[in-house]
């Protein structure tokens, strides 16, 4: 067998096997993508709550208690031994609180308990959330205000400029009110009420005072 006769046979088996591969690959097509499905959001475990009142039972739920292993134990250790506690059983994982109990008053007590001596955080919150609300509404509104003020003098500079310190906003919007008064006065014959004259002599004397 010559050179070129081995080189042409080398290359016809190659051209053979890659051919055999690309039907192959055809014939399988591509490759399924993969989906990642999205990883479940764990709740938010509120800092006291009453999740459940059975007659006899009571499951509650606190932040406080999750993870926490050594407060678990301690509950455990201290509440199961009372004689009026029936079953008393502490959830880490969840921050789960399971207590049962044939007097409703117990149970009502270590709810007391609970809420504002061991876990006093979500009065709290609550609280912190009510005047937080409460500052910023009182603070957009003071920022409002001084905006109106700020906006009022800026007119009542530029009026005062214009008219070489003769007259301001204030005074300007008085002889607006004059001129419109005198005018309905005169043109449609309105004439001021009684009270209304009433009250004109009253602020005339306390202005003289």
């Amino acid at each position: 067998m010559s050179y070129v006769s081995g080189f042409m046979l080398g290359a016809s088996i190659g051209k053979a096997i890659h051919g055999m591969f690309c039907k192959k690959a055809a014939a399988a097509g591509p490759r399924p993508t993969e989906v990642k499905q999205p990883q479940p959001v764990p709740p938010v475990t509120p800092a006291f709550t009453c999740v459940s009142a059975l007659k006899g039972r009571r499951r509650f739920r606190a932040a406080g208690l999750v993870q926490n292993h050594q407060l678990a134990a301690l509950l455990e250790q201290k509440i199961s031994r009372l004689a009026s506690i029936e079953s008393f059983q502490v959830n880490v994982l969840t921050g789960s609180i399971l207590i049962c109990s044939s007097n409703e008053q117990v149970l009502d007590a270590f709810e007391a308990f609970f809420r504002t001596r061991l876990f006093p955080g979500a009065g709290q919150l609550i609280l912190r959330d009510l005047h937080e609300a409460q500052a910023s509404e009182e603070k957009a509104k003071t920022v409002y205000t001084n905006t109106l003020y700020d906006i009022a003098d800026m007119f009542s500079n530029f009026i005062s400029k214009k008219t070489r310190h003769v007259l301001d906003l204030r005074s300007l919007v008085s002889l607006l009110f004059i001129i419109r008064g005198l005018r309905k006065m005169v043109m449609m014959g309105q004439r001021p009420t009684g009270p209304q004259m009433l009250w004109w002599a009253a602020s005339l004397m306390r202005g003289l005072r």
